[in-house]
């Protein structure tokens, strides 16, 4: 066990005296193939940089995921932001797509030095905000894919 009495020693100094853990006692950080307190990385010797681990790529696809659905139907709000004399509308609709491919490929750089355990949270935490955004209001942004995909029934074909 990588963390081990090191890890409890840290915990203590961090905890009141009546929640500590007694000494000698050995923390396991172990979770599946992961340690929890390294970064979920890669080390290829001829690189000069980590590359990121599975768990890494999935919390930003499914970040990236989450984003999409949470983002509403691109071409309507295209259509709202073009029909405004305004120009703010058009910028506000540029950033948040920007958003959408930005924040997960944040989530990887960031994920190559924090712990992996950081990683599982944000893989989580975005699994389940998919799921209640598709539950409250469907598939937002993801619709257009959907229906390349042919996962969904379009208007023109259920007339």
């Amino acid at each position: 066990m990588a963390g081990g009495a090191d890890t409890t020693a840290a915990i203590n100094e961090l905890l009141y005296p009546f929640l500590k853990l007694a000494p000698g006692e050995i923390v396991n950080t172990q979770f599946l193939w992961l340690d929890l307190t390294q970064p979920n990385t890669i080390n290829i010797p001829a690189l000069p940089f980590p590359l990121p681990g599975a768990l890494l790529i999935v919390a930003a696809a499914i970040q990236f995921i989450s984003a999409k659905i949470t983002a509403p139907y691109a071409e309507a709000q295209d259509r709202v932001a073009k029909s405004t004399p305004q120009k703010s509308d058009d910028m506000q609709a540029t950033i948040q797509k920007s958003m959408i491919y930005t924040f997960p490929a944040i989530t990887i750089i960031i994920g190559l030095r924090f712990p992996a355990g950081l990683a599982i949270y944000w893989l989580v935490f975005s699994a389940i905000q998919a799921y209640q955004q598709y539950r409250s209001t469907g598939w937002g942004g993801l619709t257009p894919w959907m229906n390349r995909a042919g996962l969904l029934k379009s208007e023109k074909q259920s007339k």
